[in-house]
C-alpha cells in the first residue's frame, strides 16, 4: 500500500512539474511578444509588397517582372537591420534604425518609417519613391 501511495505521489509530482514547465514556457512567449510590441513590432522580416518610383507603381506581377519579387527588410532586436533588394542591383544593405523616432539610417542618409496596419512604408529621399513591406 505504501508503494502504491509513493507511485501515486510521484505521478502527482511529475504532473505538477510538467504543468509548471508548460506555464513557464507560456510566460516566456508572452514576454517575447510584449518586448516585440514595445519595440513597435518592427523586429522580424518584412516582404516587399509594393513600390513606387517616379510616380510609377509596382506591385504583384509588376514587382515580379521588374525582378524585385522576393525583396525584404529585416529589423533585428539590436537596432540594426538588413535590406535585401532584388533586381538590377542585387545585394544586401545594412542599416540602423531608431524605433522611438521611427527612422532608418543607411549610408549617412536618414529616412522616416511609417508603421501602420501591419505595414511599413519607407519614403525615399528627395521624393524618389517609396517601398511598402508587410509581415
Amino acid at each position: 500500500m505504501a508503494e502504491a501511495k509513493a507511485k501515486k505521489n510521484t505521478g502527482l509530482i511529475a504532473g505538477i512539474v510538467g504543468g509548471a514547465v508548460a506555464l513557464i514556457a507560456i510566460v516566456v512567449v508572452v514576454i517575447i511578444i510584449i518586448v516585440n510590441s514595445a519595440k513597435g513590432g518592427l523586429v522580424g522580416t518584412w516582404k516587399l509588397t509594393s513600390a513606387s518610383v517616379g510616380g510609377f507603381e509596382l506591385s504583384g506581377e509588376l514587382l515580379e517582372q521588374a525582378g524585385m519579387s522576393g525583396s525584404e527588410i529585416e529589423f533585428k532586436s539590436d537596432g540594426t537591420g538588413v535590406m535585401r533588394l532584388k533586381g538590377q542591383e542585387d545585394g544586401d544593405s545594412s542599416f540602423k534604425y531608431d524605433n522611438d523616432k521611427k527612422t532608418l539610417t543607411a549610408d549617412g542618409q536618414t529616412v522616416d518609417i511609417k508603421v501602420e496596419d501591419n505595414k511599413i512604408t519607407i519614403e525615399m529621399p528627395n521624393e524618389m519613391g517609396k517601398m511598402v513591406f508587410e509581415k
